[in-house]
């Protein structure tokens, strides 16, 4: 039985706390809705086959950009049923990069340490804020050391990479 398939094109970015939030296509100043090119945005697709979908990006863009495609199956159809219901559909989302060949850039524009006292004792956090100053997508990297007055390493504490876009900001704890 064929499945029927739907590409929809969107605009995206991510909150400061590294959330996805999604736009309506060509809303947003980073948008590359109307340089992409999606053929076809329909598709009917059979058990166990593949279909090929074409995603153009006009010539001479010449900045970053970034956009995503959801590939979207309707709900199954519902069965009979006296009971509760629960219907869903698979979105899958696929983000689409056009970005100039720069060197990302990027610094810290504030860090603080905040202790907190809880059930298990003080606990101390670094709240760390993070500004891609480049045009480019940046993946952050790197880790806190922790030193004593003398400068001595007591800690290095591994930060988990990160994705920035060009221009954005992102909180880290």
């Amino acid at each position: 039985e064929a499945v029927q398939v739907t590409i929809r094109l969107m605009d995206w970015d991510r909150s400061e706390l590294g959330e996805n939030r999604y736009y309506e296509p060509g809303s947003q100043p980073a948008s590359c809705a109307s340089k992409l090119t999606v053929f076809p945005m329909t598709l009917s697709i059979e058990a166990g086959r593949a279909e090929d979908v074409r995603v153009s990006l006009a010539d001479g863009v010449d900045t970053s950009c970034h956009s995503l495609l959801f590939v979207e199956m309707p709900p199954p159809p519902a069965a009979a049923s006296r009971g509760a219901k629960i219907t869903y559909n698979l979105r899958y989302g696929i983000k689409v990069y056009a970005e100039p060949e720069l060197a990302p850039s990027g610094e810290i524009v504030s860090a603080e340490v905040r202790t907190l006292q809880g059930s298990a004792g003080r606990v101390d956090t670094l709240d760390a804020v993070f500004r891609n100053t480049g045009l480019v997508q940046a993946i952050a990297r790197g880790h806190v050391e922790i030193r004593r007055e003398d400068d001595s390493v007591v800690a290095r504490i591994p930060v988990a990479d990160f994705p920035v876009l060009g221009g954005a900001s992102r909180r880290v704890q």
